[in-house]
């Protein structure tokens, strides 16, 4: 807010004379760059605003986690003092083991690691290349190519494991993984 005080009457100027008078001089650049930090201000306090909502909903998430970690040290506690429990109680205390553990995981490994998929221990297919089928095939891969070939393919790889009897069937996929992976 300006209040001007003047004995002559005021004149009004349109908003380029003004810039064009504020800009001819040091003081008026100055006073025109804090007239346009003014301006801004609202944008800068909304802005502001949001980062403090930003970072009191995180602030609650961690509250949140601190207090879950908590829960689970005090079952913890809980369930040592009962470890002379009946067997039918030991099954129920598996489960709450199992139950904070998951709850400890989540608080260590965050969010991501919680709503990701794990890798399988035991994959429901096996492999059909282990460590010595994969070494028969490097050697394989390595050796002169047939009669009338200039280099082995894939095609041929799989063809000679198969009639090697080094495995049953292999598909040239197959082949191309396993020795991209050596390389």
């Amino acid at each position: 807010m300006c209040l001007v005080v003047s004995r002559s009457n005021l004149a009004v100027h349109s908003r380029a004379e003004i810039e064009k008078t504020l800009t001819s001089k040091l003081g008026g650049r100055l006073l025109q760059a804090l007239l346009d930090l003014d301006d801004q201000f609202p944008e800068l306090r909304k802005r502001y605003a949001e980062s403090e909502t930003d970072r009191a909903a995180r602030m609650e998430q961690i509250n949140e986690l601190t207090d879950s970690l908590k829960e689970s040290e005090s079952d913890r506690a809980a369930r040592l003092k009962v470890i002379e429990a009946p067997q039918d109680n030991m099954t129920m205390l598996e489960g709450k083991l199992k139950e904070e553990t998951k709850r400890a995981q989540d608080v260590e490994q965050g969010l991501e690691a919680a709503l990701a998929r794990k890798k399988q221990d035991c994959p429901s297919r096996e492999r059909i290349l282990d460590g010595e089928k994969e070494a028969h095939l490097i050697a394989l891969s390595c050796s002169k190519p047939p009669e009338g070939r200039a280099r082995w393919t894939l095609h041929l790889l799989a063809d000679k494991l198969v009639e090697l009897e080094i495995v049953d069937e292999i598909s040239y996929q197959t082949v191309r993984r396993t020795l991209k992976k050596t390389n």
